[in-house]
């Protein structure tokens, strides 16, 4: 599903920087669900998790974008 780096831009490029428990993969993921729905993509949302808060968000994202 990943694809090599090209010369288009994308929708959106974001770090999320704080302590532990602060929200920052809840925070990524509300924004990621809010560009995928204002974009009005139909392709899958891709996040690049270096901890493992987002494998807990997967419910969000189902709800959120169907």
């Amino acid at each position: 599903m990943l694809q090599e780096l090209g010369d288009k831009q994308g929708y959106l490029k974001s770090a999320c920087f704080g302590f532990g428990k602060s929200g920052k993969s809840y925070t990524a993921i509300l924004l990621l669900c809010g560009v995928h729905k204002h974009f009005k993509c139909k392709k899958p949302i891709v996040m690049f998790d270096t901890e493992s808060g987002s494998q807990f968000l997967a419910p969000i994202v189902k709800h959120l974008t169907g």
